[in-house]
């Protein structure tokens, strides 16, 4: 998995791309999220398009950010609306516990 971050006016972005099967892969994802709510963020958009697969450590990991998000005042969306991702997320029952959007534009607009 690679992880890149950017900042926009309304939020910081998180580009995931890849598997993101194994726990480095979780740790990463809740070490880059936290570094973003330490840094004073209110408001994060991680973005799965570039993912293939997401294993449920993944999900776990995508579980654990909107935990650390909720608890820190910090607004999180996933945007994803369809491809491998958004399939897996909807299979395991977990696409309603978060707020999907479907690309990173629209999670940034929705942020604004």
């Amino acid at each position: 998995m690679e992880i890149q971050t950017c900042e926009h006016d309304a939020a910081s972005v998180i580009r995931l791309s890849g598997r993101v099967a194994g726990p480095d892969d979780c740790e990463a994802l809740q070490q880059t999220v936290r570094d973003l709510v330490n840094a004073g963020r209110r408001a994060v958009v991680i973005d799965l398009k570039n993912v293939g697969h997401l294993a449920a450590p993944g999900m776990a990991a995508l579980a654990a950010a909107l935990d650390t998000a909720n608890k820190c005042g910090v607004r999180l969306k996933l945007a994803c609306a369809d491809g491998a991702p958004a399939g897996m997320l909807a299979a395991a029952k977990l696409d309603g516990l978060f707020d999907v959007c479907s690309d990173e534009h629209e999670a940034l607009l929705q942020l604004a």
